[in-house]
């Protein structure tokens, strides 16, 4: 997230569980605080938790939000938002955005393009001969 930092959310834990936890990296770029010697004093602040436990994500910062799509057990596709401004100010709540009738399959993704956020995905290959010729 320019001028404010990494942002990190989901995953797994010890008894491989989907998360819903969210983080923030701070210290490189426009966040950062130096010391004295030029090192950078990076450090991790707890962000209010997802509305949904995911594993695997698609991720992307648009107008202002951190957007989160997919990496849920459910079948549809469920996206959610959490503004993050620059500063110290504190972000509000997650908010689903959006609930997708489809299965978008494993490893979605999240590309800006011509000022749109777009979600792509694929679905697995399960079985079957995947020779095309």
């Amino acid at each position: 997230v320019p001028e404010v930092g990494l942002v990190v959310v989901g995953g797994l834990n010890d008894d491989n569980e989907r998360l819903s936890t969210a983080e923030l990296l701070t210290g490189g770029g426009g966040s950062s605080s130096t010391e004295d010697n030029g090192d950078v004093n990076w450090s991790w602040r707890q962000l209010p938790a997802m509305l949904w436990d995911r594993k695997w994500p698609a991720v992307a910062h648009f107008g202002g939000h951190v957007v989160v799509a997919g990496g849920t057990d459910d079948d549809d596709i469920v996206v959610e938002s959490l503004r993050l401004p620059a500063g110290d100010s504190g972000p509000g709540q997650w908010m689903q955005i959006s609930r997708l009738d489809g299965y978008i399959g494993w490893s979605p993704s999240l590309a800006l393009y011509n000022g749109r956020l777009l979600l792509l995905g694929r679905t697995p290959l399960c079985g079957g001969d995947t020779n095309t010729d």
